[in-house]
């Protein structure tokens, strides 16, 4: 261990929440309250109930303008993913687990007409979107999460594929990159998936489970 470093300085939130140790960080404890309750709101009461559904004043037929233009029409310009959650889900029930680390996909949970979901998207101002090792675990954990509680699980896609070359091999992108499509290929939850602009390579498979439902943004283009 490096000499002089303090207890924080080895491994403080400013390390855990870049590793995947911590999901969300509290300014204080009033905060970590709120974001355990909201968290806890997305819950069923146990593993053998299904989540509830709450209240929400966000109407259904409720149109965004912004997302018909929120896509560039050149490919190499990036887009805010986030903003593409805020505006199709609930208003202000995004909730984001993990932002910190494996940053090429965002994962967290948000409501559709009131009813809990789980959600991942990549984000292509990271990497492209790509799926790294880090990511793969992310998302994994996410729909195993979605699995043990029964929630519903939504996922928007502009997947190039697994990261490639030496960092990636040291990372063993293609071990935990594994075990993410395994868990979308024997996931049984409803799902959904948007394909916003890429869906390509194994990586690509990733975003379907067996019997999803898939809707494509005009702007997708995939491949095998």
């Amino acid at each position: 261990v490096k000499q002089g470093l303090t207890k924080q300085e080895l491994g403080g939130p400013q390390v855990q929440l870049y590793n995947g140790c911590i999901d969300n960080y509290a300014m204080d404890e009033d905060d970590a309250l709120r974001q355990i309750r909201e968290f806890l709101s997305f819950m069923p009461q146990n593993v053998w109930e299904l989540p509830e559904r709450g209240p929400t004043g966000d109407s259904p037929q409720r149109t965004e303008p912004e997302l018909s233009s929120i896509i560039p029409n050149e490919n190499k310009l990036s887009y805010d993913m986030r903003r593409i959650l805020e505006l199709v889900f609930d208003k202000d029930s995004w909730f984001e687990i993990g932002p910190y680390w494996g940053r090429s996909l965002i994962c967290g949970l948000a409501r559709l007409d009131g009813y809990p979901v789980g959600v991942f998207a990549n984000d292509n101002r990271f990497y492209a979107g790509a799926m790294t090792a880090d990511a793969s675990q992310k998302v994994r954990r996410l729909i195993d999460l979605c699995q043990q509680f029964h929630l519903p699980i939504v996922n928007f896609q502009d997947e190039p594929g697994f990261m490639i070359g030496p960092e990636a091999e040291q990372a063993s992108t293609i071990r935990y990159g594994t075990a993410f499509v395994l868990a979308a290929a024997t996931c049984v939850v409803p799902w959904a998936c948007v394909q916003i602009r890429k869906s390509f390579g194994v990586a690509g498979a990733g975003h379907f489970a067996p019997d999803n439902y898939v809707l494509a943004w005009p702007s997708v283009q995939s491949g095998a």
